[in-house]
């Protein structure tokens, strides 16, 4: 081999192990991003919901016949 084809070689490999490093580092970045993304999106809607359920306890008249858990049966 002469010295331009091995360095040309080393090079190569060189930057190939760089990129498929640099690749998985940003899939990992991404994947967390994406858990935390999720994780804010569930808080919204978990937040919606008990909104919802507030508002439908409001407006909802109780049942005067209705047991109530402090009540004995």
């Amino acid at each position: 081999m002469s010295p331009q084809l091995l360095t040309a070689t080393l090079i190569m490999l060189t930057v190939l192990l760089t990129s498929v490093l640099f690749w998985a580092i940003w899939l990992n970045h991404r994947l967390k991003e994406k858990a935390l993304n999720q994780a804010v999106v569930l808080s919204v809607l978990e937040k919606d919901k008990i909104q919802i359920l507030q508002k439908a306890l409001k407006t909802t008249p109780k049942d005067p016949n209705a047991i109530t858990p402090s009540e004995p049966i």
